[in-house]
């Protein structure tokens, strides 16, 4: 999910705290651009690529250390 957020950076991302299965990553903030209009743009390709490779690389991790203890 793509997020406006006052008290996190743009760029950062985190579990959903509404849902299990996604994640949240901030577009626009506050931080900088208090009271004015902002406008964002998202590769949705690539962020989508980014999160989904993290998650299968950490899940085979995962696997390769149980496998090998």
């Amino acid at each position: 999910n793509y997020v406006f957020s006052s008290n996190n950076k743009v760029g950062e991302n985190f579990p959903s705290p509404y849902t299990k299965k996604s994640i949240d990553n901030v577009l626009a903030s506050t931080q900088k651009n208090l009271n004015e209009w902002v406008t964002v743009k998202a590769n949705v390709k690539d962020d989508f690529k980014r999160f989904h490779n993290f998650i299968l690389f950490t899940l085979l991790l995962l696997m390769f250390q149980l496998l090998f203890r």
